[in-house]
């Protein structure tokens, strides 16, 4: 590929990506301070976006291992190392936390994962087709997928964090084609990054993707296996992410056999399965399913009313159309590889059973040996495999689109067929979506006049084991810099949801505000939203503590009156 090549498609995809970017996470660019997106109340965002302030905090203010929660589950904290083993986002945005709004800082590289995924993913697809409109689309494909949508207005960060892997996958190639020691150095260095991002994106994208590029070649070029200088700079490529990051997934991994962090297993892997349907299926407020009166059947595909959003494993229509012409160019001899891994993923993404029109069968499938493979046993998600499979789907769209493109008789129209397909494209892909739901997560004042007081009070929120409200109060304390009694950081340990309990239980009794301020609670703060029972609270904490300091229509914060 020329210079000037390499130049022309980054600017021109870069210039492309962000007002399509803008317009695929509508209303985000207008509420990039004090909001973000994921629902009423923004709860995965908030969990993100805490843990990015939180390493930062935890290392320039406390000068301890952010791993060691100490300001969450009040008084005894836990031990949560997920969060240093995977820091790649909170590494990129810790230069800018303590003096830039933390929800700017957030919004603004979700908005560039865009950018940037779109981007990478354009030059893998030139490297392999050597057609510029082709490689446009195939790297909108990838970063515009309605799975990776989801997760990004869910507010999944990490998960959004794709734009790695296309580079990856392309040193990897250039690697196994021509094998050098700098080939090698580049892969080891990119590796070691792609482990970095997310534990759930090493098992489900990173894992899978390294070995089926490496046993595909093998396959076809078995010599290299009797290549003496392959072998070693091969073994280079996994000594570099030994070596810059080993110590802490060594030490993750002896916790995780010791039985330390088996709290990171989770439920509900039926719930986060892809249906067998939902791949050619469009998923529930796509414009067609509205049109034809079959939103109820997609709904449906995702479990009911109450499904998962994220096991979302849609391809396209014209997505489909285009990977079929792709598999019929013989053009492109390796587009078995790129059919593998997106068949594997696709298998791997329907879950340990068969679901087939949202019904779940008795009928085992590969996912199931998952229970016998140490970390992925703790995954509730295979969904997520359908990130690997856009991957793969993202190349084939781009050999297909490289087909037709290269029949036209006159080159003047290839643009013109390029932006129609990315209409279309973007109509099928983004627009179930939109507008992305955003919520107001900037606390009110009255949190500032906390941040005064002792630091050693601590702030019950009520009820401490909801899951939005933890995520609210964990946000919370980014202002008050006060220890919670609530938080969570990815997971939580089923006895610190019992202390949480405890706290509560404290705050229900008669001479609440003795038996709290013994406990060094300063402050209770109900969460009207998500209380069932606010009148018996609201009253119960007046009478134990006196009128409350502040009210609005969703907090009501109480003082704990403290002995002299």
């Amino acid at each position: 590929m020329r210079q000037y090549e390499w130049g022309k498609l980054l600017i021109f995809v870069a210039i492309l990506a962000v007002p399509i970017g803008l317009i695929s996470s509508v209303p985000t660019v207008f509420f990039l301070k004090g909001h973000l997106p994921g629902g009423a109340a923004g709860a995965d965002a908030i969990e993100h976006l805490y843990m990015m302030w939180w390493f930062h905090y935890a290392l320039t203010e406390l000068g301890q291992t952010p791993a060691n929660l100490t300001m969450l589950a009040y008084p005894t904290g836990y031990f949560n190392p997920y969060i240093t083993v995977t820091p790649f986002v909170r590494l990129v945005t810790f230069p800018f936390m303590g003096w830039v709004d933390p929800t700017l800082i957030y919004n603004l590289y979700l908005l560039l994962t865009f950018v940037l995924t779109w981007v990478t993913m354009s030059v893998l697809c030139y490297y392999l087709t050597r057609d510029f409109e082709a490689a446009v689309l195939g790297g909108f494909v990838f970063a515009f997928s309605p799975h990776r949508l989801v997760h990004a207005s869910g507010g999944h960060i990490t998960a959004a964090t794709t734009f790695w892997f296309p580079l990856l996958a392309l040193s990897l190639l250039s690697f196994v084609r021509r094998s050098t020691w700098f080939r090698a150095g580049l892969c080891g260095i990119l590796l070691t990054i792609s482990l970095s991002i997310d534990l759930n994106i090493i098992l489900y994208f990173t894992v899978p993707l390294v070995l089926l590029i490496f046993v595909y070649h093998l396959w076809k070029q078995p010599d290299l296996l009797r290549n003496k200088m392959f072998l070693y700079q091969s073994g280079l490529i996994a000594f570099i992410p030994l070596l810059i990051r080993g110590l802490p997934f060594v030490s993750f991994v002896i916790e995780k056999f010791r039985g330390n962090l088996d709290f990171l297993h989770a439920e509900g892997v039926e719930l986060y399965s892809g249906d067998l349907l939902g791949v050619l299926f469009p998923p529930p407020q796509h414009p067609l399913n509205r049109a034809l009166g079959l939103d109820w059947f997609a709904v449906r595909l995702i479990g009911g009313p109450e499904g998962a959003g994220e096991n979302i494993i849609y391809v396209g229509l014209l997505t489909f159309v285009l990977i079929l012409v792709g598999l019929r160019a013989r053009s492109f001899p390796d587009n078995r590889l790129w059919l593998s891994i997106s068949l594997v993923a696709w298998l791997l993404a329907l879950g340990p059973q068969l679901k087939l029109g949202g019904v779940s069968t008795s009928i085992p499938l590969p996912y199931a040996l998952s229970t016998y493979i140490p970390f992925l046993e703790w995954g509730r998600t295979p969904a997520r495999f359908a990130s690997l499979m856009m991957f793969g789907v993202a190349v084939l769209v781009a050999y297909g689109a490289a087909v037709i493109f290269r029949q036209l008789n006159q080159a003047k129209w290839r643009p013109f067929l390029m932006m129609g397909l990315l209409t279309l494209l973007w109509f099928d892909y983004a627009t179930f979506l939109l507008p992305w739901h955003v919520a107001k997560v900037t606390p009110p004042p009255v949190y500032q006049e906390i941040k005064q007081s002792p630091a050693t009070l601590a702030v019950l929120d009520i009820p401490a084991r909801n899951y939005e409200v933890a995520g609210r109060s964990a946000g919370y304390q980014m202002v008050h810099q006060h220890p919670i009694v609530s938080g969570r950081a990815y997971r939580v340990p089923q006895e610190i949801y019992t202390q949480m309990q405890d706290f509560e239980d404290m705050a229900a009794s008669e001479n609440a505000a003795d038996i709290l301020a013994d406990q060094q609670i300063g402050y209770v703060v109900l969460h009207l939203t998500w209380l069932g029972n606010a009148t018996y609270w609201c009253s119960h904490l007046t009478q134990e503590l006196g009128e409350p300091i502040y009210q609005d229509t969703e907090l009501v914060i109480y003082a704990v009156p403290q002995s002299e």
